[in-house]
């Protein structure tokens, strides 16, 4: 529709532009969009950044709150940008307590994203309460009231997490998981959470991050694992429920996911239970290579709840015999995988012996 407009504006002011030049006319002339006294291609390019950029506004940075009294004469506002990638860099001072303000035409911001970043490097997010009705056509954002003094920078940025509220059949649903886009922007040093269920996806390179509320309990959360589900390529999945009407959660550190897994990365279960999904803290048995042999107990007598289960890192694969120590044949063929839920990386067996068994295991290459 743009271009369209721009090739219809082109065709008009070129076509006008001898007649115009000529009037003698000297007032201004029609057509002259930058104020040069000709009416010429300079006026198109003139025509394409209105169109393209959109019309200038105001912008304003900093810690007073702005009204539709104030917006116009606040400290530092600026009149002439007319894009939020023109205010990228701008810098405002920030005093402990106080609440650092945003204001920018409401147009600026579709498609766009900016975070705010502090002289140490550290990424904050806007809060998702964007006020775009005290001013009519602006929008206002705000963030939470800073803790330390800091001098901050306004910048572009890409889409690097996702952070929102589902449902409970929504967070064990692969598709519901698989169908969420990133909508926050750098890396978080805290979350809003809401009463419900809150899905955290963020990069698989930041790890399990460490979350504590203001009163310096940890967050309980649930990993993929729990949720039966598996995360998504190169990134991980973490749902927190908040059952008060609001919790803030401060990330106290982040454990890379390749520090745990080489610590976790031989470790199984195996034993009689009525389980059917299991965690990677339920893994807690540790061999350092495949094991030659397992024992199984009798389960075969426990009313059908209980089974025998064996978890182990899908990297060994499976075994291709095992040969029991009661009828000393081989039976392999008895070995059921699937219908258990495990972490993700590991594989499930599970069985019925009709008493302790012993087998010894042949695994391939």
């Amino acid at each position: 529709m743009k271009q369209k407009i721009l090739m219809l504006l082109a065709a008009v002011l070129l076509g006008s532009a001898s007649a115009f030049a000529q009037s003698g006319n000297n007032g201004a002339l029609k057509g002259d969009m930058n104020g040069d006294g000709r009416v010429d291609v300079a006026d198109i390019t003139a025509v394409v950044d209105i169109v393209m950029k959109g019309e200038a506004g105001y912008f304003y940075l900093g810690t007073t709150q702005p009204t539709a009294e104030n917006y116009q004469t606040l400290p530092g506002v600026v009149a002439s940008y007319m894009s939020i990638s023109e205010a990228s860099g701008a810098t405002a001072s920030v005093a402990a307590g106080e609440t650092l303000y945003m204001l920018c035409p409401a147009g600026w911001m579709k498609g766009e994203n900016v975070i705010i970043e502090d002289g140490n490097g550290n990424s904050v997010s806007f809060s998702d309460d964007v006020d775009d009705v005290t001013i009519s056509g602006y929008a206002i954002y705000k963030t939470q009231a800073w803790n330390d003094a800091a001098t901050i920078t306004l910048k572009a940025s890409t889409y690097d997490f996702y952070f929102g509220q589902a449902t409970e059949d929504q967070i064990q649903s692969q598709s519901y998981i698989n169908s969420l886009t990133n909508n926050m922007s750098g890396k978080p040093t805290e979350f809003s959470f809401r009463r419900g269920y809150n899905v955290v996806i963020v990069p698989k390179e930041w790890g399990l991050p460490t979350i504590k509320d203001p009163a310096g309990f940890n967050f309980s959360e649930f990993d993929a694992s729990e949720l039966g589900i598996i995360n998504p390529t190169n990134k991980l999945v973490y749902v927190y429920v908040c059952s008060g009407a609001s919790s803030l959660g401060t990330i106290e550190s982040w454990t890379p996911v390749e520090d745990q897994t080489t610590v976790q990365q031989n470790n199984y279960f195996l034993g009689a239970t009525s389980k059917e999904s299991f965690a990677l803290s339920d893994l807690n048995e540790y061999v350092a290579t495949k094991p030659s042999s397992i024992t199984v107990p009798n389960t075969i007598d426990k009313d059908g709840e209980i089974f025998t289960v064996w978890i182990y890192p899908a990297a060994w694969g499976r075994p291709i015999s095992a040969i029991s120590s009661l009828s000393h044949s081989e039976e392999v063929q008895a070995f059921n995988y699937g219908d258990i839920g495990v972490p993700e990386g590991f594989e499930a067996m599970w069985i019925d012996s009709t008493s302790e068994c012993t087998y010894t295991l042949t695994w391939g290459d």
